[in-house]
């Protein structure tokens, strides 16, 4: 039977709000950020460790942020609510009209911290009831994967990692039970790190993401994939830059692709301690008609692993990461910058 989880909805914003806590949310990666109507929804994450000097795989052992944050585009003001399910990293938010899923993700591996223990999970908030469900299905249990929903509820979810390593699979939920079928372009290697954009409810585009390991430059996949949902086939639409850990928002028939990361060097951070740099400044624009693609901008730092949201014509950039800095918010316009034509 489902479990019926109630929200506590403004009763926690309310009383944070009195006693000047949780105003604002913290800097975080590996978190989830929808739209649903005027407000944007950002889910767990990883926190900055309260250490310094620190390695990657100290940052990868940070505190799961909690609750939901909500935060208002037209009033420019944040709230917090606690969850009735376990907070994590990881996972994939997706909204449709009726309903926001949260699936898989997990908790980070204390001894191996490159990896994660997943949560075979799924949740359903709806919209006009106000209450968190827990779905029992064959839930996979997969983590640091992509999904999409389509206005029907079907959810088409990605590679990312699974108890066996890196996933093969498109897992494709129809509202009470989970298939999957193997990614062709991915069968040898698997993919995470990537972007998934549904497009007329039929044509999910797959860029970026890394098929080995994410140290080495000819690991990282620079295709752009289309998968069709009415055929269940897979098409080469053309080549990009090989990078992960982007975000991605459509405008007409622009990508917009955010930041991200490509192995360049070891360097030391203002703390003391090495990482691997390559996270990316850039603001590029990909055209889906005639598959160019530029740099129109930069942003105020390098970011891997944010998210990038439109709404109103603002990319609204919440968390990322860059050798051993976490980021909180960036807004930027995007009538600063010169698109291609439709």
């Amino acid at each position: 039977m489902n479990r019926i989880i109630l929200s506590l909805l403004y009763t926690t914003t309310i009383a944070n709000n009195i006693m000047g806590l949780l105003t604002y949310p913290s800097a975080r990666m590996f978190h989830n950020v929808i739209k649903q109507g005027d407000t944007l929804w950002m889910l767990g994450g990883l926190e900055k460790p309260n250490k310094i000097n620190r390695t990657c795989a100290d940052d990868l052992n940070g505190n799961i942020a909690e609750g939901i944050w909500k935060y208002n585009t037209k009033s420019k003001i944040w709230n917090h609510e606690d969850i009735g399910f376990p907070k994590r990293k990881g996972s994939t938010m997706v909204a449709n009209n009726n309903y926001i899923y949260v699936h898989g993700g997990g908790i980070s591996n204390k001894q191996n911290p490159i990896y994660t223990i997943p949560y075979g999970d799924t949740w359903r908030y709806n919209l006009k009831k106000r209450i968190w469900e827990e779905i029992d299905a064959n839930n996979p249990d997969i983590y640091i994967h992509q999904s999409v929903i389509t206005d029907t509820g079907y959810i088409y979810s990605l590679g990312g990692f699974d108890k066996k390593g890196k996933s093969i699979y498109m897992y494709i939920f129809d509202g009470n039970k989970w298939e999957k079928e193997i990614a062709e372009p991915f069968i040898n290697t698997g993919i995470w790190g990537h972007s998934m954009t549904l497009i007329s409810n039929r044509y999910i585009y797959i860029i970026g993401g890394v098929l080995g390991s994410p140290t080495e430059k000819n690991d990282f996949n620079k295709n752009v994939w289309i998968y069709d949902i009415l055929t269940k086939t897979w098409q080469l639409h053309c080549e990009y830059k090989p990078l992960y850990g982007h975000g991605v928002c459509k405008f007409k028939n622009n990508f917009i692709i955010t930041g991200g990361f490509y192995p360049t060097e070891y360097v030391i951070n203002n703390e003391g301690s090495e990482h691997l740099d390559g996270t990316l400044d850039n603001i590029d624009v990909l055209n889906l008609k005639t598959k160019k693609y530029k740099t129109i901008g930069k942003l105020k730092e390098p970011k891997e692993f944010h998210s990038s949201i439109l709404c109103d014509n603002v990319i609204n950039i919440f968390g990322g990461y860059h050798i051993g800095n976490f980021w909180i918010d960036e807004y930027t316009n995007i009538n600063n910058y010169k698109l291609y034509e439709d």
